[in-house]
């Protein structure tokens, strides 16, 4: 992590602080000993607060037979658990209100312009996702359905922190997001060595929040990553997310179909019981911002987005999956996207090979093909563990991106170290360049580490290594198919790896002739 970057942003004197109500709900629960007296009696001191959580509990979010009248039968009837989630809820999003309507720059620089940070925008995601992960969790019987609906709520924070702190610098790296929640991490990254979830689980810490809410806040983009004792809620906020991009991505198919996929995988939830927490996601978000007062941007029809999406991924499993057009290569569409570093995913390359192959050799104008080794990922692991494995991972996936961004390149997650970048009509010196160029950025500078583990080093040095096969305009080289062509790439780096050092190769057809 870069050091200057989170100076800057854990300096910052805009940034949202701790309630004294909220600070006194955290000492109190964190103790065995605390009746429930003694917490609704501290609740009560703050009568906006208290009126609040019961508004709350008797609206339809809850669905009790019978209202509360106060908030010792609130807790008597939800236990203490709920009511001190909602109490630090409440606190922490009027906290960052307060903080975010006291930004005083112009719109366009960060505060709700359309090229800055939208906090309507945030507020939408957030509650859609903090309604999902609650639902989901108790659809999958998780201990703590409210502490998975917390963290969905504050899983962004660190972004509110960074546009605080960072002004027009954070604003940019919204803009060129363009509106994918994906892409942001990964352009957090290249930019600034920092992700927003890293800074976010650094605040709550520093709010002294409990782990079951810290560990949603860091682990939501990559949950398989989170500690075992806390996977539960962190992959349940991950669902929640899928589920907003659902309503409100550019892709509501490809991300129905990873909700229905992870939710069976992790919870063994089937695509009824999903679709149904879909159904009410709007409606309780719209329900909750009004009840904590937040603007929120408009959503479409749930039902009829949820049923648009059923009805197309039964027609493209019907046909065995989707068939890319090779305008995909363009970047336009995000289908098949790797969860942890935003990149395309393996599948969605080898759906996009073949068309990409039939055009170059029958229309002609070009196509390259690089896979990217990274060095050693295996050993770093062993030694430093996932969390390190998975920041260099997305760092790289970066650099990458980076490097290629001029050709508007297709960047893939092939295996855990391995990438597949494909260019359409780049000639030969230009994809031997920018594929040099992306080993030379990976290499050149150390990653910083913010991995949180005991022991783990402040930053690692990696190096990668490339194969290159590229196809020009009027190449005599012949490939039967795109298979072919893949196994000529491969065979390249194969032959990178036996070098003994760093480097780039370039596909000789002699040498697959003798292989």
């Amino acid at each position: 992590m870069n050091p200057d970057v989170l100076e800057t942003i854990l300096r910052c004197d805009k940034l949202p602080s701790l309630p004294a109500v909220a600070l006194r709900v955290i000492e109190l629960t964190s103790r065995s000993d605390t009746s429930m007296n003694v917490l609704a009696e501290t609740i009560q001191h703050d009568q906006a607060l208290t009126a609040k959580i019961l508004r709350t509990v008797n609206s339809s979010i809850f669905g009790l037979r019978r209202k509360c009248a106060s908030i010792n039968q609130a807790i008597v009837m939800l236990g203490l658990n709920t009511v001190k989630t909602l109490a630090l809820g409440f606190t922490l999003v009027g906290a960052i209100e307060k903080a975010t309507s006291s930004d005083k720059r112009p719109a366009g620089a960060g505060q709700n312009g359309q090229d800055g940070f939208n906090m309507a925008a945030h507020w939408r995601r957030s509650l859609d996702t903090a309604a999902a992960a609650r639902a989901i969790a108790n659809l999958a019987s998780l201990p703590s359905p409210e502490e998975c609906f917390l963290g969905g709520l504050l899983q962004d924070v660190g972004m509110v922190a960074m546009h605080l702190a960072l002004g027009d610098e954070y604003a940019r790296i919204i803009a060129q997001a363009a509106g994918s929640h994906a892409a942001v991490t990964r352009l957090e990254l290249a930019a600034l060595s920092t992700q927003h979830a890293d800074i976010g689980a650094m605040l709550a810490s520093r709010w002294k929040l409990p782990d079951e809410l810290v560990m949603p806040i860091k682990y939501h983009e990559r949950p398989t990553a989170a500690p075992a004792a806390h996977q539960g809620a962190c992959r349940a906020v991950a669902l929640g997310n899928l589920a907003t991009d659902v309503l409100i991505g550019p892709d509501a198919v490809e991300s129905l179909r990873r909700l229905h996929d992870l939710a069976a995988r992790w919870f063994s939830l089937g695509p009824d019981g999903i679709d149904q927490v879909l159904l009410t996601v709007s409606e309780h978000a719209r329900e909750m911002a009004s009840l904590l007062k937040v603007p929120i941007a408009p959503a479409g029809d749930a039902a009829a987005l949820v049923a648009a999406a059923r009805a197309r991924l039964a027609e493209l499993d019907a046909v065995g999956g989707p068939i890319p057009s090779v305008s995909s290569l363009d970047g336009e569409h995000t289908e098949g996207i790797d969860e942890l570093t935003g990149a395309f995913t393996r599948r969605r390359f080898e759906q996009t090979i073949v068309a990409a192959f039939e055009q170059a050799r029958e229309v002609g104008g070009g196509l390259s093909l690089a896979f990217i080794d990274i060095d050693g990922l295996d050993t770093l692991t062993a030694r430093h563990g996932t969390d390190v494995r998975d920041t260099v991972i997305i760092v790289v996936a970066g650099r990458i991106e980076q490097a290629y961004s001029p050709a508007r390149p297709l960047v893939c997650r092939y295996t855990d170290d391995r990438f597949a970048v494909l260019l359409q009509k780049a000639d030969r010196p230009t994809a031997v360049r920018l594929t040099e160029e992306a080993r030379t950025l990976i290499a050149r500078d150390p990653i910083d580490i913010a991995a949180g583990q005991k022991g783990a080093p402040p930053n690692v040095r990696v190096a990668a290594r490339a194969g290159l096969v590229i196809i020009e305009r009027e190449d005599p080289l012949s490939f039967a198919d795109a298979g072919e062509f893949v196994a000529a790439a491969l065979h390249a780096l194969s032959d990178a790896h036996g070098a003994g050092s760093a480097g780039t190769h370039v596909f000789a057809p002699a040498a697959l002739k003798a292989a």
